[in-house]
């Protein structure tokens, strides 16, 4: 017995001196930390890795901020590459950000932008509202506002005019009715909105401005001979054959709802408004072409616009 218990330590301490050896010889074979903990920006920037840990770490989907954060845009980033890689969705970056939310096509480098540690919105209260308005108008009970402890309410608290609270999957609705289809006309209104710019010999196309993100409607029957970005300053855009000779044009939206070769009907939605291309806000550039000819799109339309 004595025997057994002198080879049982002989083999301990040899694997003792085995392992000492090691962490001499290869001091890089075992670390304490194999994933070093990401900063805020290293969720951008580390690359995946093969280690599941090291995945949790980096990757945002798998892992909460405990807070609001901000990031820094820099060269080649784009909206969409920014809420996918902090887990999140464009809206929530638009609803927290009041530049990206009057236009969220225009990200520049060096912008400042607000990353919330979950969907959802930052909202500065204005006046006269309480916090079960705010919750009916973002789609969320007064409870979950208030469960984001970094908001510091209660259901006795008052708001106060420019105070700013999280709202936890806070979503507004557009509520922008569709164009009428018009059938007297030879096209319908593409979306609601204004004419921020007429037809004129140096603009010939009108510009129908409206929020962005809203729904932009085929102006009548036909099929898609183009659809995604033209390198013409015009952004995400689609053209529209309608037969004998005529031609539409939508451009500046988001990335669009067909594709090259889709028939479409009137009233189809073919994508969303945007900013994209040479735009200083969110509108559709509406073009009407007759014989590959850019003419007036007024007399093709209804009589008044869509308001």
């Amino acid at each position: 017995m004595k025997r057994i218990h002198i080879l049982r330590s002989l083999i301990l301490w040899g694997w003792l001196v085995v392992l000492g050896i090691g962490f001499l010889l290869f001091p890089n074979i075992v670390e304490a930390n194999p994933c070093p903990k990401p900063t805020e920006e290293g969720f951008l920037r580390s690359p995946a890795t093969e280690n599941s840990d090291c995945a949790i770490l980096q990757d945002p989907t798998m892992i909460r901020r405990s807070g609001v954060i901000t990031y820094t845009v820099a060269p080649g980033d784009t909206l969409w590459g920014i809420a996918t890689n902090f887990g999140l969705d464009v809206d929530t970056l638009r609803y927290s950000n009041p530049e990206l939310f009057r236009n969220p096509d225009r990200l520049y480098v060096g912008q400042i932008v607000r990353i919330l540690p979950f969907p959802g919105a930052i909202y500065k209260v204005k006046r006269g509202e309480t916090l079960a308005s705010i919750a009916r108008k973002w789609h969320v009970s007064p409870e979950a506002i208030i469960r984001y402890k970094p908001n510091h309410l209660d259901k006795t608290s008052k708001l106060t005019p420019g105070q700013e609270i999280v709202i936890p999957s806070g979503r507004l609705d557009l509520n922008i009715p569709k164009p009428d289809l018009s059938p007297e006309a030879t096209f319908a209104w593409p979306l609601r909105g204004w004419i921020s710019q007429g037809y004129s010999a140096k603009h010939r196309a009108l510009d129908i401005a409206t929020a962005w993100g809203a729904p932009v409607y085929a102006a009548g029957d036909g099929v898609v001979v183009r659809a995604g970005w033209l390198y013409t300053g015009y952004g995400f855009s689609v053209i529209i054959n309608h037969g004998n000779g005529l031609q539409t044009l939508y451009s500046h939206m988001t990335n669009p709802a067909v594709k090259a070769g889709d028939r479409v009907q009137r009233g189809q939605v073919i994508g969303l408004v945007g900013s994209t291309g040479n735009s200083t806000g969110p509108h559709v550039h509406f073009e009407v072409r007759k014989h590959r000819v850019r003419v007036d799109p007024l007399p093709y339309l209804p009589a008044l616009p869509p308001h």
